[in-house]
């Protein structure tokens, strides 16, 4: 049975014998939730490659103590995989950040595109911002990772060039009539050393100017096949597809 993991963000002490004191979600998810009492053991993550060995020294409704075993920096643990995608509507997008930090990914960036129906104000969006990177953070405990996916805040799709990595191997889905580089052939040309970076339009798609504007940016229209796949199915399940390339490469060196 695995260790229950909890996210602390903050720095974590390196000494054995610290104590750390946690209030707030994971509080109730330690004593009213897993029911852990003195004496069980736990981990804390911060999300920038921190693991903490901890145990449990009270619970309380409001607060746990907690004493520090051992503390490891570990390398980054995410793909090389930055995603892209046009702004869903409704909780579609919080589907989308969670199967993807889940994944490793490094960060999502939203981007408002032609067909993209959310248009939403800045406290609504501050507001959801808040909420994406929090679902991250679930992700995050639930896949036992180390590093957390970032969730950014959306652009415009004119604003796109300013957040793309040098040297990356750019994709973007589209289901035009024209594309015929499959996904999978096209990942033989990415040595998992550099970035890969997938643009997935929104519901409604990605216009041909605005898959025009990703080719003059370097992306390169590829397909997940003949199937016309909603916006999150794709995202999810290519970022799924990257994740087991990834690994079958990483584990032939």
């Amino acid at each position: 049975m695995r260790i229950p993991r909890f996210f602390h963000d903050e720095s974590l002490p390196s000494r054995q014998g610290v104590r750390i004191i946690l209030t707030g979600p994971e509080t109730h998810h330690i004593s009213r939730v897993l029911r852990l009492r003195k004496g069980d053991h736990v981990e804390l993550v911060n999300g920038k490659g921190w693991l903490c060995s901890c145990t449990l020294l009270e619970t309380k409704a409001q607060m746990v103590t907690l004493e520090v075993n051992r503390t490891r920096i570990l390398p980054d643990d995410r793909l090389p995989l930055k995603i892209y995608i046009g702004m869903l509507k409704g909780d579609k997008m919080d589907l989308v950040v969670q199967k993807v930090a889940e994944a490793g990914a490094c960060s999502i960036q939203p981007v408002f595109t032609r067909y993209s129906i959310p248009r939403l104000d800045e406290k609504r969006l501050l507001t959801r911002l808040k909420r994406w990177n929090e679902i991250a953070r679930q992700a995050l405990k639930q896949s036992q990772g180390l590093y957390l996916t970032k969730v950014l805040y959306p652009v415009l799709m004119e604003q796109l060039w300013q957040r793309l990595e040098p040297d990356a191997l750019r994709l973007v889905l589209w289901e035009g009539s024209n594309v015929s580089k499959d996904l999978f052939k096209m990942l033989k040309n990415w040595d998992c050393k550099g970035f890969l970076e997938l643009f997935i339009g929104p519901e409604g798609g990605l216009s041909e100017q605005e898959v025009s504007l990703c080719e003059d940016l370097g992306f390169i229209p590829s397909s997940l096949g003949e199937r016309i796949l909603r916006a999150e199915t794709a995202c999810i399940g290519a970022t799924v597809a990257i994740l087991l390339y990834y690994n079958h490469r990483q584990r032939r060196k």
